[in-house]
């Protein structure tokens, strides 16, 4: 259950050049609800990395109050890449003592 008390998932996706969203009535995409993107300018993201932060912030601002985020629980996706934390199969790894 939702911390805002509904059953809405809606996730957000941040690339270079644009910023996309999707909301599904449940944890599954056969349940679309609505979705959407933001086309970023140049120079706001560069090799995954925010450049320019105001403009960064005034756009992604722009996109949650048009496509009627607010007050929502999201979820970020993020490329592998810059990815921190990561599940790891240790089923093959060797256990010599």
């Amino acid at each position: 259950m939702s911390i805002f008390g509904n059953n809405n998932c809606t996730a957000i996706q941040i690339k270079d050049h644009v910023i996309r969203y999707v909301t599904t009535k449940k944890p599954s995409l056969s349940t679309l609800k609505s979705s959407g993107e933001s086309y970023l300018p140049e120079g706001i993201i560069e090799k995954g990395k925010i450049v320019d932060r105001d403009k960064f912030k005034r756009i992604l601002r722009k996109s949650i109050s048009r496509w009627k985020l607010k007050k929502q629980e999201i979820r970020f996706f993020c490329s592998r890449l810059f990815c921190v934390f990561s599940k790891i199969d240790d089923s093959k790894r060797s256990t010599k003592g």
